[in-house]
């Protein structure tokens, strides 16, 4: 398990708004870095009401 993690950045180039038919709903790409051990993540969160 990483120590901690930092310089979380979004992907504008692949958030994504909504699918067809719902509403305020997104799709959010970015970057995650941890510590120890170094390494450079890319996550998805999928985010809406």
């Amino acid at each position: 398990m990483p120590d901690f993690f930092y310089a979380s950045f979004v992907l504008n180039r692949y958030t994504q708004s909504a699918a067809p038919g719902r509403t305020h709903a997104a799709t959010i790409y970015w970057l995650l870095s941890t510590w120890n051990p170094y390494d450079v993540i890319v996550m998805k969160s999928e985010i809406g009401l």
